[in-house]
Order: structure tokens, then C-alpha cells, then sequence
């Protein structure tokens, strides 16, 4: 299952997904059923045109019922789909989880929730994938939408909010259903839009392990922060699925506040959008802790992570998410291309494990030969089924383990 707050580009996400995954000649199939284009469709039978304009103008007990009509349509279609096709299938439900509106007489609370405990148990998901884009994007498509545009304030601290509510009802779900059922195990993940849609279609199909990338980005110039990374996600691509907290850009806000509330500026400009300091005062503390918040959820919902340590300075971040990677048993790998410094020995007492090592580089080799050792070392792990946290599969092994190293 999919879900996002409203405006975070879920659908054009999934049909990019859909796009690639029949270019690619992947060898299962991938189809989409989006509820909304059901609800129209049951819309219809009582009578009601039913678009996105006027579907929030549904009184709850009309919207209750064709959402639910809607849903049960769609997981009869995916039983008769899957139980006639001649190949895998992965079934792709697709809703926003909650709209925040202005209060009115028929929703008086201005709250309505796009996926009740009802329809995730009826659903029944292995996976749930809640996709978020940068509040700034976000902000600006409700600027330039006309059917939402007089629906909710365009404040980045409404919009924040809105994604909070959206993580916290699906996870309040899953720990209620996790509960109920005992043994019913339903991953999630809150993943970005602004990833390749290549890196959304290998985590479905479960061919590689997921890494979370993490790396410094406090006190270094974005651009190069950038630079570095997106050259080293690249490489370390070719075998795993990269998790990068980067692509979501919301650090840009907390740089662009800090810059401008130490200077004597009254606004800011972020991708086209003129933010006042008000605006960004009102909302950055909520900003600041969904970062944290969601960069520790990948780290959680990863099965490794890799460090990419390419400044000399300490980071709080990277160590505090290395030690909830330690924490929970996960493998660590750390990259520290500096030829004259050493990590703090507390850094190094974390990075302690059978699966778990600093590199350095304090020889002649070349940062290329360094890196290419770094990548062989965690393969080597990988491919002797090493890992806690992650199955060595057969389809990995004869993919990656014989091509690199031969096992």
C-alpha cells in the first residue's frame, strides 16, 4: 500500500514507477489501483458526480460509504488478479491518508481521514510506503492548485503538521493491527519522491538490501554536500538500495532560517517561493525534529547503514545515527577518506561488531583503490550471509557475490 498527505506528487510518483518497471521488463507485474478513481466510479451509481474538486463537499456519511465500496471493489479485483495471473503481481493500493481542510458545517473539524483501521485490515498490506516531498514543493503546489488552493492555509506549519498527522495515523494503524493480530508483520517506510523511481521499484522487488546512507551535512556548503554524495550513492548503488535523507530538502529551510535570523532579513527566497522569517520562525521547530525523526526511521527500517565521513569534522548527526544503528544490531560501515585524522575513539567504540568497521586510509592506495576495498569488504559480509538483519538470497548471490568476488 501507498499513502502521502495530498500534494506530495503520490501519483505521478507511481505512474513514473509503473513506466519503468514495463521499460525494464521486470519479471513481476506492477499495477496500481487508486481509490479515488474507484470512488468515482461508485460515485456514479448514487447518482453523485464525483471529482476532485467537490469530493471533500461529500457529507461523512456519503464519503464513508463510497470510499468503503471503493475499497472493497479493489481488493476483489486484486484476489481475482492475482489468483489468474501467469506471473507475480505486486498490487499497489493507492490513498492520501488524511485531509486537514478548513472547518465547515459539513466537516466541522476541518479533519477527515482518507483510510480508517477498517480498510488497512480489509486491505491486509505486507508493506506500507508513506511518500513525502520537500515542504517547500508542497507549498507551492497548493499555491498554483485551484481546487485545494481556498481549502487549507499554505503556512509550512500547517503543511508540517498535516505530514505528521499523515506518519502518525498509518503508524497508529499498523501498531493497533500488529497488535490484534498476533504474528501480522507489516513493514513500512517513510520514503522520499525526490529518490529515483529506480530505488522505489528495487525496494519492492526485494532483490538487494536496503542501506541508509548517512553522512555530514551540518557546517558544509549544501552544494558540496551534494557533490559528494550523490558520486558515492552512485557507486554503492550498483548493489544495494540506497536510503539518502538528502532527498529530502527541508535542511534547506533550517539553513535558509539560520542564515536569515542571524543577518537582518525579513524574508527568504526557496525554489520561487518567498518565505517570510515569521512563517519560517512559526514552523522550524517542527521541521527541525521530522528531520530527526524521519532520518531515524530509515535508519530503523533499514537492514544497514554506510557511512560516508568525508570531512574531518565530528557530525552529531551521523553519530547519533550510528549508535541507534549499533543500538539495534544493525551492520556499520564507515568510509573516512582523510589521510591525516582519526575518528574519535567514542566513534570508534560504537563501530565495534563482527559486521561492523572503520576504513582508513593512511596508506599510498588511491581514493578510488580505498573505495573499491571499502565496497569489496561489506560484499564479502554480504555474500557469506553475515548480516543479522538481512537473508543472503539466492537471486543476490548469483547477481552480485559470483560477478564481484567469485562466491
Amino acid at each position: 500500500m501507498v499513502t502521502s498527505p495530498p500534494l506530495n506528487r503520490r501519483d505521478e510518483f507511481l505512474n513514473e514507477l509503473v513506466e519503468l518497471a514495463s521499460k525494464e521488463n521486470v519479471e513481476v507485474s506492477i499495477e496500481v489501483y487508486r481509490v479515488f478513481d474507484y470512488m468515482k466510479d461508485v460515485g456514479e451509481k448514487y447518482s453523485l458526480n464525483v471529482t476532485r474538486e467537490n469530493v471533500l463537499d461529500l457529507s461523512p456519511e456519503q464519503l464513508n460509504t463510497i470510499r468503503d465500496e471503493a475499497i472493497d471493489e479493489i481488493v476483489s479485483r486484486i484476489k481475482k488478479r492475482e489468483s489468474e495471473a501467469n506471473r507475480s503481481v505486486i498490487s499497489i493500493i493507492s490513498s492520501p491518508a488524511i485531509f486537514r481542510i478548513a472547518p465547515s458545517h459539513v466537516h466541522p473539524e476541518g479533519l477527515i481521514k482518507g483510510l480508517s483501521i477498517k480498510h488497512i485490515e480489509k486491505i491486509s498490506p505486507n508493506e506500507i510506503y508513506i511518500l513525502v516531498d520537500d515542504l517547500i514543493n508542497v507549498k507551492k503546489r497548493l499555491l498554483e492548485d485551484s481546487a485545494w488552493r481556498g481549502r487549507i492555509e499554505p503556512r509550512l506549519n500547517v503543511l508540517a503538521t498535516w505530514r505528521k498527522e499523515s506518519i502518525d495515523l498509518v503508524l497508529d494503524y499498523i501498531r493497533e493491527i500488529q497488535g490484534k493480530y498476533d504474528g501480522k508483520k507489516i513493514e513500512w517506510l517513510v520514503f522520499s519522491v525526490n529518490h529515483p523511481v529506480r530505488t522505489f521499484l528495487e525496494l519492492l522487488l526485494k532483490e538487494k538490501p536496503k542501506i541508509y546512507l548517512s553522512f555530514p551535512i551540518t557546517g558544509v556548503p549544501l552544494n558540496v554536500v551534494e557533490r559528494e554524495v550523490s558520486k558515492f550513492s552512485s557507486i554503492i548503488s550498483r548493489y544495494f538500495v540506497v536510503l539518502n535523507p538528502l532527498t529530502i530538502k527541508d535542511w534547506d529551510l533550517i539553513t535558509e532560517y539560520e542564515a536569515a535570523f542571524s543577518g537582518d532579513v525579513e524574508a527568504v527566497e526557496i525554489n520561487g517561493i518567498r518565505l517570510k522569517l515569521e512563517e519560517l520562525q512559526e514552523s522550524i521547530d517542527l521541521i527541525r525534529s521530522q528531520v530527526v525523526e524521519r532520518d531515524i526511521s530509515l535508519v530503523r527500517n533499514s537492514n544497514a547503514v554506510i557511512v560516508y565521513h568525508y570531512t574531518e569534522s565530528a557530525s552529531y548527526g551521523v553519530f547519533y545515527e550510528v549508535m541507534e544503528a549499533a543500538r539495534l544490531g544493525k551492520p556499520i560501515y564507515v568510509y573516512f577518506p582523510s589521510k591525516k585524522k582519526r575518528l574519535s575513539p567514542f566513534f570508534e567504540y560504537v563501530v565495534q561488531g563482527t559486521t561492523r568497521r572503520i576504513f582508513y586510509n593512511w596508506s599510498d592506495k588511491s581514493d578510488d583503490k580505498m573505495l573499491e576495498n571499502f565496497i569489496l569488504s561489506i560484499l564479502n559480509d554480504v555474500c557469506r550471509d553475515r548480516w543479522l538483519t538481512w537473508k543472503l538470497t539466492h537471486t543476490y548471490k548469483e547477481k552480485y557475490c559470483r560477478e564481484t568476488l567469485g562466491a
